[in-house]
């Protein structure tokens, strides 16, 4: 049994480690916003150079540039929710739910293509095996579900996925709307410019989500590499500094 005096000291050398890990959180942190920032940039960028060498009209089509960074940024959603699975076994069931909503968005935005080539209303019917297949997923891991979404809600990642959540399928349905687009226009309504910010609105969105998964990834990472270092240096793994602290 340890003494007092010994906790004592242990808990002095654990926030002393802390605190030297600080300024290269401050550092991690500052960079992987700063590519955030330069990923969305130039997303925008080659957006706006695509509107200025080829017709609006052909824009925001299935085949378009922008539909194409859409299903691009929900694929490395899908893919970054499966490594956060795959580092944390705990976070089986936060994975999973990832995983099946990048999915079934990803599946969403192939509806038209999905109609012509199968038959009207396939991707709901496919969205559904994929939100079935989800749900069991999720209660195989259902003892552990509690644990990764409380500690996924403490993080700043969260916030930032729920703001791409409601930037796509609220905001966005909602300034998307013609009604709204035909009474500020009137009689020189266009739905080039309704569909130009109702996709851009989804855009902007989707790199939000994935923005929020990849600080989730990271915080898994980085909790995972602490317990790791601390077993190596004979420290209890229980005095993991909690994640978003």
């Amino acid at each position: 049994m340890s003494s007092p005096l010994s906790g004592s000291v242990m808990r002095i050398r654990t926030r002393l480690m802390n605190q030297a890990e600080c300024p290269k959180r401050i550092a991690s942190t500052a960079l992987r916003y700063t590519l955030y920032a330069l990923m969305m940039g130039v997303m925008m960028y080659a957006v706006t150079m695509k509107a200025v060498s080829h017709p609006l009209c052909h824009l925001f089509d299935e085949h378009s540039l922008v539909e194409t960074l859409q299903v691009s940024l929900l694929f490395l959603t899908v893919l970054s929710g499966f490594c956060v699975g795959c580092l944390e076994p705990r976070k089986q069931a936060l994975s999973i739910l990832v995983m099946g909503a990048g999915a079934i968005a990803f599946i969403r935005e192939f509806d038209a293509g999905l109609d012509v080539i199968l038959f009207d209303g396939a991707w709901q019917l496919l969205a559904a095996a994929i939100a079935v297949a989800t749900l069991v997923g999720v209660r195989r891991f259902a003892r552990d579900l509690t644990y990764s979404l409380y500690a996924f809600l403490r993080t700043p990642g969260f916030g930032i996925m729920f703001g791409g959540f409601m930037v796509v399928f609220v905001f966005s349905r909602l300034m998307g709307q013609q009604v709204f687009w035909k009474a500020v226009m009137a009689e020189g309504y266009m739905r080039v410019v309704k569909d130009a910010v109702e996709e851009g609105l989804e855009l902007s969105g989707y790199a939000l989500i994935l923005v929020g998964t990849l600080e989730c990834l990271w915080e898994t990472y980085w909790g995972v590499h602490h317990v790791r270092k601390k077993t190596d240096s004979g420290e209890d793994a229980s005095a993991q500094v909690p994640m978003g602290s």
